[in-house]
């Protein structure tokens, strides 16, 4: 992924057109690295069985592959709903 100055001024320019208190030089800065920072995680990392990451499936999938969590006790309890009352 190559991002020039170029998209780096387009981007800072929509920013300052968007908002008045808004830094848009330094807001385009952020996004860019984190742009740059997730495409080199996102290359680099795979999934559970070598597959890469943005391939890995369905939700379903990845919370098979976790461990269950316990559940915890909130300290709530379930009723049963109350049934008619014989009332006429």
């Amino acid at each position: 992924m190559v991002l020039s100055i170029q998209e780096e001024e387009f981007i800072a320019d929509i920013i300052y057109q968007s908002s008045e208190t808004m830094n848009g030089r330094r807001w385009a800065a952020e996004l860019l690295s984190r742009r740059k920072a997730d495409a080199a995680s996102t290359s680099s990392a795979s999934g559970i069985d070598g597959r890469a990451a943005s391939t890995s499936g369905s939700m379903a999938e990845v919370l098979k592959a976790q461990p269950r969590q316990p559940a915890q006790d909130s300290g709530y309890k379930v009723v049963k709903k109350k049934g008619k009352s014989g009332r006429a």
